[in-house]
């Protein structure tokens, strides 16, 4: 047995020094993604065993877009325990493995909002209340719903990634950008905005994290096999606030109405669940593999 494993790109993993390898989470097994490797099925050592946390396949079905299905297949068999993070992909590789698969939370989901709130400073970055809008794409109809939201409920529009304001030019539409950029800036536009405004699972996550009145703003026509966002509100019964951005202005006072009290009960459960996932498949075999 050799005591190390050589990468694609020549790095160097000592097997010996490791008690199991863990691969985690998100879309890092959506073969369209731009920046997909397979080294995120952890073919490169036989020698460990090996478990999935929370994965994602956003939206691609392994069964149907990939001319590669056995070799994933065989990949996802020497798994000892496989969990991902929405129905869809548990359906898809259930259907390929035959084998049980674990829905979990996503890791920033393990954390609550005091856990962020000491690792990084309080202080607003915005003076005043606002309107922070979070997403991959700003799409001009979408921009415009919510520079009328904005209008409506008396609040400026902040926005965090400077490439894509610039790139989009969101300022035309009378949106503003924060001074700072990178996890912390995103941490505090979220902790201290009045309202949230997104098109991102993770923007849909921190919302609920952090306890926002907040609108996920879903697209006419969005493929259905995408459950990312959809599925984690269903999860945390607050299905009411996945709204088609062109119903937001005329639904804003249900921004208003989220029960929190029964969120945080939601995720109480799920993170329970997905810590007992951990103890059983992450930190048992980790302890069986140490003492062997």
């Amino acid at each position: 047995m050799s005591s190390n494993v050589d990468l694609h790109d020549g790095d160097i993993i000592p097997v010996d020094k490791y008690s199991l390898l863990v691969t985690g989470s998100d879309q890092v097994w959506n073969t369209d993604a731009y920046d997909f490797d397979e080294i995120y099925f952890l073919p490169f050592a036989d020698e460990l065993p090996k478990v999935a946390y929370a994965c994602s396949l956003g939206g691609t079905n392994l069964l149907s877009k990939t001319d590669k299905i056995n070799l994933y297949k065989k990949y996802l068999e020497d798994f000892e325990a496989i969990s991902v993070r929405e129905r869809n992909s548990q359906t898809w590789i259930s259907q390929l493995t035959k084998e049980e698969v674990d829905i979990v939370a996503d890791p920033t989901l393990l954390l609550d909002k005091k856990d962020y709130l000491d690792s990084f400073d309080d202080q607003p970055l915005i003076e005043g209340r606002y309107i922070y809008y979070y997403g991959f794409k700003y799409e001009h109809d979408m921009n415009m719903k919510v520079k009328e939201l904005g209008e409506k409920l008396g609040l400026p529009v902040y926005c965090l990634d400077a490439k894509k304001y610039h790139l989009k030019m969101l300022r035309k539409y009378g949106f503003k950008i924060s001074p700072h950029g990178g996890p912390k800036a995103f941490i505090n536009l979220i902790n201290h905005c009045e309202v949230s405004v997104t098109t991102s699972f993770h923007g849909t996550v921190f919302s609920a994290i952090f306890q926002k009145p907040f609108f996920y703003l879903r697209k006419p026509g969005i493929d259905a096999a995408d459950d990312r966002a959809s599925y984690l509100l269903e999860q945390l019964d607050l299905t009411s606030q996945d709204v088609p951005y062109s119903e937001i202005v005329a639904r804003s006072e249900e921004l208003f109405s989220i029960d929190y009290n029964h969120v945080q009960d939601k995720i109480l459960k799920l993170q329970q669940h997905s810590f007992r996932y951990i103890d059983k498949n992450i930190v048992r075999l980790s302890k069986i593999r140490k003492f062997k």
